[in-house]
């Protein structure tokens, strides 16, 4: 399941899972924007990769002062579940930071962070 919604707070939060037909997008939240969101980790430092050898989860706080966060994914289906997926969140502002990336597989994830970013 990949799902992408805003908490009342302004954070983003985001869940991946394979599981056939599982996308969901918050719209009452999420609208399309025209601004660019490059889907890669550029100025992030890794965070951590997890595979099912290596159990883990990763929760972030990543502050930010704009009104809104964008968010660029894009997800590779094979038969309806999830093969692959990239997502990345930067602020919306004229020089908009990064402020996470995550490289998703079902056997494998790997966050990167920005450093105003804490973990818990």
């Amino acid at each position: 399941m990949a799902s992408v919604t805003t908490a009342a707070d302004h954070a983003f939060q985001v869940v991946f899972k394979d599981v056939k037909n599982s996308l969901r997008v918050d719209k009452s939240v999420c609208r399309p924007s025209s601004r660019r969101v490059a889907l890669k980790p550029s100025g992030l430092a890794k965070d951590q990769t997890v595979t099912p050898s290596y159990a883990g989860h990763s929760s972030g706080k990543c502050p930010t002062h704009a009104k809104r966060v964008l968010v660029h994914f894009r997800i590779a289906m094979t038969g309806g579940a999830p093969e692959r997926a990239l997502l990345a969140v930067r602020q919306d502002r004229a020089k908009g930071r990064p402020l996470a990336f995550f490289n998703w597989s079902p056997r494998k994830v790997t966050d990167y962070l920005a450093k105003s970013c804490t973990t818990f």
